[in-house]
């Protein structure tokens, strides 16, 4: 580091001011975009073991990572939120007109 690029803090340790341009980050390179999925499955009298895995299985399967599982308020059923990235081509499927 160059003389004058360090500034000192409150305990009189050298700190960095500033970041040379190689190790400078583009934001725009991490952010990421993502799809999510919700299902509720299972019913009112709860929900088998052997469901939640299958399911959690196929999403994981399909590139689904589960975020979030919760029971809704007086229900035996489950709740599963996924994410994964979102592709081109995805949004390209997204961006088609229903037919």
């Amino acid at each position: 580091m160059a003389a004058g690029d360090e500034g000192v803090n409150q305990n009189g340790a050298g700190v960095p001011r500033s970041v040379s341009r190689e190790t400078e980050i583009d934001m725009t390179d991490e952010i990421k975009t993502w799809e999510y999925r919700v299902q509720t499955i299972g019913s009112f009298f709860g929900t088998k073991d052997e469901q939640i895995q299958e399911t959690l299985d196929e999403w994981g399967s399909e590139g689904w990572e589960a975020i979030n599982v919760f029971t809704p308020e007086n229900s035996g059923k489950i709740t599963i939120v996924a994410k994964r990235p979102l592709t081109e081509r995805a949004r390209r499927m997204r961006s088609m007109p229903s037919q």
